[in-house]
């Protein structure tokens, strides 16, 4: 790493910021001697005072440093804070006092020193010295998160929920974080090649980056990154950073890489990147990394051409924080003031103590947005979001003024548990990983990446404007699993809650609040639901404010080719407003619900819902929502399952299709479901289950693909389509996990009623590795050319029955099969048709439903577990009974089959082949190379259902040997051949 200087890059920045005094009351000096009681009390009591829990094993809550020659005094990191701006002769009467060096702020009325206590009680009784503050040790505190806050498209994450949260700002505002630079201060961002590891060419998802930032972890100030000079830091950390800067600015502004998958909030951002933790994961530097970011907050980086947009810096990320409750007053809450009053937005981290009233430096200054975390559950609903168990909640300590403003923290909560994201290890990885952590840390830059999208929004919008609109346009009353406390302690704005602060970030709605906050209506949400059962679509949509308007039309079109036809208007008269202009202190969504009943809603259809609205200005239409009413044709369907205790928790899944067999690189792909929409789960708990480090819960998951997912030139799975399932384990609990299952139905065409399974080669189970992530394939990349499938399975409509059969493209003696049935192609909607599993021998097996009803249509599946214990399942299929008798000719397996003897034909010969109600019928059974076996009919046949017996003997009445035989039917227009296998 090589420092650059940067003071020609510079431009004039004004330093007459808002004053920011350490004379405040202090909360850290209960005695009242202007020295931090932290400090007094490691003099007094000893090393361990300045340690979590006075244990000299743990993590320090201070800086303490042994004297020079080990013997000497011990030595403290401090600041010396001024009633006014410190002068040159301040700085010399520090040095006076032998302290190895006395560094002044720019932008606070603060010196950081490192003295002994005899030096620190001389400075507290210097003319003009307020405090002596202990310098603190600081500590490290995307798929959902960034579509839970809006800021992504809901689609392409889990099939199940797309278009849950709409519209977005990405897809329907334009907004991707360009001309935006967001400051990561953490243990550094591996953006580019390794120093140490030149196979390492940085992540994937941060390359190319790099704008400026510098070192400034140091104990020693005087050896970080100066404030003209640039360096760009790395994390060598390993397990004692987590590589956690590298996470953290992923989440951000990451691009994903190839597949955009796991891109961040603000994927077009660029970066500044100052190292204030060390590879220890522990630093005092995030006051001296502000300060270089507020004296380089103009900067123009050098850069030329069409990047001159990403001039300067807008958004700083701190996931970072100490081990002490805060009041704000202290000095690294002070450099945040100042370089919010500068025009920086600051995202800081509450901290991960499980505390409530317990709100740590810096999160606790009064000027920054402070971010709590959520547990999302793996969906996009807000309905199930909860504030995590780890995550700090407020309000912050009282500062002593009368603005109780400042003590309303968190400001925001964003999701936080088990966040996908950037993988900077350089040894272990090449630059195309991601990984699973969680922790305020993992919800903070989710914020500072919607700030970005927001200050691309609006270039003019200060950071209050920023933190106001958070506030106002979250949703409100996200709740705790701690103890529940009631919202506005202060009596200051009924929306605020100790816990989650104002809410869970929405990023659409506060987009909306930029553009215009003073007339019209803003639409932050809409959503559709189809009910063919109730012959009915639900068209819903939120409004945030609401001035004076005409009131709401709702439109309908048929889909053409993926996109609106011609729209129909469905209401006669304008839908009138109930909602308001008032969000601050108010509520913020106001509800609309439209019934579609219109007879002439055909099912199987997609259509496009809209709403309009209109005011003085004119008439407004939102974004058109989709609707499917009942089913689209399935394609193929996913089947697979998974042992984990704390799935949602521990777990994250990622299906797809690479051509290149690259996980990294898919052609479609989609996350997998959280529990909330499992088809089951079974507990195998074992006798030792309290200290069993073996999971025990196995979840059952099912995705079905339409014609609408466009996947059909990827089926069926080859050598040239493959298909993944891509499990990461997120190390929640010391209990491990495995795959069990993968298979995928393709049917024949869309919606038949016949398809093949195809099983995963990869050998199962495949047990899940902590921090990392395991795949399973279909098929593996070493198998040989012509994938084949497992089996096939049909069904056949009958005449009182439907007939099901599975046959199998190897010998599968011994396999168990479960037929079930449902009325609708959901899976958890299927009942198994008989109580034992139905068993294999060699390769066919079928079954006879004659409890359908003529005239419904059922759908099938089969439950195939092997005899090594591989699992799969085949459908669903649809079948059903004619409801005309004898309308139509039909040919049934066999049965019993495989048999030791005989074997009943059962056909229907209709009077689509015997108009007359007679034809000539020939019934003959072959072998295997096309022989005539024996003649079982040759003569005329009426109308009507015949069930033909062959008793396993030939024309001279030998029993014939064991092999593969078939039927042959003959009658008119019909021919057909059915198998059936003899054994001996």
């Amino acid at each position: 790493m090589n420092r650059s200087s940067l003071l020609p890059a510079i431009l004039a920045i004004s330093l007459a910021f808002l004053p920011v005094a350490a004379d405040a009351a202090w909360i850290n000096d209960q005695d009242g001697n202007k020295i931090d009681d932290y400090i007094d009390a490691a003099h007094n009591e000893g090393r361990q005072a300045a340690y979590e829990g006075r244990d000299t094993s743990k993590r320090p809550i201070i800086a303490v440093f042994e004297g020079a020659n080990k013997s000497a005094a011990s030595e403290y990191g401090v600041y010396v804070g001024y009633d006014s701006r410190p002068s040159d002769q301040d700085v010399v009467e520090l040095l006076a006092l032998g302290v190895p060096y006395a560094k002044p702020y720019l932008y606070i009325d603060y010196i950081r020193t490192q003295a002994t206590y005899s030096q620190i009680q001389q400075m507290a009784n210097m003319p003009g010295v307020t405090r002596v503050e202990a310098v603190p040790i600081l500590y490290p505190l995307n798929h959902y998160g960034a579509r839970v806050l809006r800021a992504r498209d809901s689609r392409g994450l889990s099939l199940s929920q797309n278009y849950q949260l709409f519209p977005s700002m990405e897809t329907d505002l334009g907004l991707d974080g360009t001309g935006i630079v967001v400051g990561i201060l953490d243990t550094g961002v591996n953006d580019e090649v390794d120093d140490v590891n030149p196979l390492y060419v940085g992540h994937e998802a941060l390359n190319g980056k790099f704008l400026g930032g510098g070192n400034f972890f140091s104990g020693d100030p005087l050896l970080n990154t100066g404030l003209t000079e640039s360096e760009n830091p790395q994390d060598h950390g390993g397990a004692a950073s987590s590589m956690h800067g590298t996470h953290v600015a992923g989440t951000a502004i990451g691009t994903g890489g190839l597949s955009g998958f796991y891109r961040g909030v603000a994927p077009a951002a660029r970066l500044v990147d100052c190292k204030v933790l060390s590879d220890a994961g522990a630093g005092f530097g995030s006051a001296d990394g502000v300060e270089w970011c507020i004296f380089n907050m103009n900067n123009d980086w050098g850069l030329t051409g069409a990047d001159t947009i990403y001039s300067g810096i807008d958004v700083l990320n701190l996931s970072l924080g100490g081990l002490n409750n805060s009041d704000g007053t202290d000095a690294g809450s002070q450099m945040m003031n100042a370089a919010v009053n500068a025009g920086l937005i600051l995202c800081i981290a509450t901290g991960n103590d499980d505390t409530t009233s317990y709100i740590p430096s810096p999160a606790a200054a009064d000027n920054v947005i402070s971010v709590g975390a959520t547990y999302h559950a793996k969906t996009l609903s807000s309905v199930d979001d909860s504030v995590t168990d780890f995550s700090n909640e407020g309000p912050r300590l009282d500062d002593g003024d009368l603005d109780k403003i400042d003590e309303m923290k968190p400001t925001v909560v964003a999701p936080g548990s088990n966040i996908i994201s950037s993988d900077g290890d350089p040894v272990a990885t090449t630059g195309g990983s991601y990984k699973p952590l969680s922790g305020t840390s993992m919800a903070t830059p989710h914020v500072a990446g919607l700030c970005a999208l927001l200050k691309q929004h609006a270039p003019t919008a200060t950071p209050y404007d920023i933190r106001e609109v958070l506030q106002n346009t979250a949703t409100h009353g996200i709740p705790t699993v701690k103890t529940a406390r009631p919202n506005d302690p202060f009596l200051v704005d009924a929306n605020y809650n100790p816990a989650s602060g104002w809410g869970l970030a929405d990023g659409y709605a506060a987009a909306k609040e930029l553009s215009n906050s003073t007339s019209g209506v803003q639409v932050v949400r809409i959503f559709g639901t189809a009910r063919p059962n109730d012959g009915e679509v639900d068209f819903q949509w939120w409004t945030q404010r609401e001035y004076v308007h005409f009131g709401f039309d709702v439109w309908r079109a048929e889909d053409v080719g993926g996109a609106p036809g011609a729209y129909t208007k469905l209401n006669a008269l304008p839908i009138p407003g109930v909602g308001d202009p008032l969000i601050a202190g108010d509520d913020n969504r106001e509800l609309y619900t439209f019934v579609d009943d219109d007879t002439a809603l055909a099912l199987g259809t997609k259509y496009w819902y809209r709403v309009d609205w209109t005011d003085g200005g004119g008439t407004t239409s939102e974004p058109p929502f989709p609707v499917i009413y009942g089913e689209l044709p399935r394609v193929a369907t996913i089947n697979y399952s998974i042992v984990h205790n704390t799935y949602d928790e521990d777990i994250s899944s990622l299906l797809g299709i690479s051509q290149a067999f690259d996980t990294g690189n898919p052609d479609f792909s989609f996350a997998g479901d959280g529990t909330d929409t499992q088809d089951s789960a079974v507990v195998i708990e074992p006798a030792n289950s309290g200290t069993a480090t073996v999971g025990y819960i196995e979840h059952y998951f099912t995705t079905g693909l339409t014609t609408d997912d466009n996947v059909d030139s990827y089926l069926p799975p080859s050598q040239l389509n493959h298909w993944f399932l891509s499990v990461t384990d997120g190390n929640y609990i010391n209990r491990s996990g495995r795959i069990t299952s993968y298979s995928i139905f393709v049917n024949d065409s869309a919606g038949s009623s016949s398809g093949t399974v195809y099983t995963t080669d990869t050998p199962m189970p495949l047990p899940t590795i902590e921090t990392s992530t395991v795949v399973a394939w279909i098929p593996e990349e070493t198998v040989a050319t012509g994938v084949a499938g497992t089996a096939h399975f049909a069904a056949s409509e009958g005449e009182g029955f439907v007939s099901i059969e599975l046959e199998f493209t190897r010998g599968s003696n011994g396999a168990e099969i479960v037929f079930s049935r449902g009325a609708t192609s959901e899976i958890n909607d299927r009942r198994p048709l008989h109580t034992n599993p139905m068993v294999v021998d060699d390769i066919f097996v079928d079954f006879r439903d004659d409890t359908a009803v003529p005239g419904e249509t059922y759908y099938y599946w089969a439950e195939i577990t092997e005899p090594n214990g591989l699992k799969s399942i085949a459908g669903p299929i649809k079948g059903s009974v004619s409801i005309t008798e004898f309308g139509r000719s039909l040919v049934f397996a066999p049965g019993p089959n495989p048999t030791r003897g005989s074997s009943v034909l059962r056909l229907t010969l209709g009077y689509d082949q015997a108009p007359s109600g007679n034809a000539d019928a020939r019934v003959t059974v072959h072998d295997i190379a096309g022989r005539e076996v024996r003649t079982l009919q040759n003569g005329p046949m009426t109308v009507g259902s015949h069930a033909i017996a062959w008793d396993g003997r030939d024309h001279g009445g030998s029993r014939v040997a064991a092999g593969v035989y078939f039927f042959r039917v003959e009658a008119a227009g019909l021919n057909q051949s059915k198998k059936v296998v003899m054994v001996r």
